[in-house]
């Protein structure tokens, strides 16, 4: 009587250890995914950064100069339609 108890006991035991062995090796397995999912997320961005141009290789030089590509300005038009004009020719040139 004694021997089953104990062995039940102990069987108990084994099957709690086992349960704990399993759990520790899912957190690992668990934490192992997020540092590689954390390391290719940082991949991703650092070939991102990677890819982007230098903005100053970007800067192009306007073929013509900035005086000849702006409307010029005749005091009896309207003002408004001026500001426009500008306005555009400064997007265009940026």
């Amino acid at each position: 009587m004694l021997d089953g108890i104990v062995e039940e006991r102990t069987k108990g035991e084994e099957k709690a250890e086992k349960e704990k062995i399993r759990k520790e090796e899912k957190e690992e397995r668990m934490q192992k995914e997020e540092r590689e999912y954390e390391l290719e997320k940082l991949r991703i961005q650092a070939q991102r950064i990677a890819n982007i141009p230098n903005s100053a290789e970007n800067v192009q030089t306007p073929n013509k100069p900035i005086h000849e590509t702006f409307h010029k300005f005749n005091m009896q038009e309207d003002i408004s339609l001026n500001l426009t004009l500008f306005g555009r020719h400064a997007e265009l040139t940026s």
